[in-house]
């Protein structure tokens, strides 16, 4: 496998005495990916909690040009996100991070992540 590209993305999230999450969209020509999310490093204090993930992605049928949309991950109770996507054909990627801190104390919560688009 050849890397002829790639996307990375660096950044970070932050709570004190709530929940805070997003998603991070990326609209790419379709492609064949490998896809990753890391947490690079987490300050949870006072029942803090962090996580990061790939939600979903969007695969393109080269024949068809329908879009399909593939879920790895959910934003559940279980927060069970992918942590990496290997795939051809896909368009779209979405990226998750959410960081909450329920400790009601003086000190806030913090995630740190990667995220990354191989493309071969």
């Amino acid at each position: 496998m050849s890397v002829s590209g790639c996307y990375f993305d660096s950044y970070w999230g932050w709570s004190q005495n709530e929940s805070a999450s997003g998603t991070e969209d990326f609209e790419i020509p379709p492609s064949n990916i490998m896809a990753t999310a890391m947490m690079t490093g987490t300050a949870a204090t006072n029942d803090g909690w962090v996580f990061s993930g790939i939600l979903e992605y969007r695969k393109r049928d080269p024949n068809t040009g329908t879009d399909q949309v593939i879920t790895p991950g959910t934003l559940s109770k279980s927060f069970s996100l992918a942590d990496i996507v290997v795939d051809s054909n896909v368009d779209s990627v979405t990226f998750a991070l959410g960081v909450g801190d329920f400790g009601e104390g003086t000190f806030a919560t913090r995630g740190d992540v990667v995220h990354q688009i191989w493309f071969t």
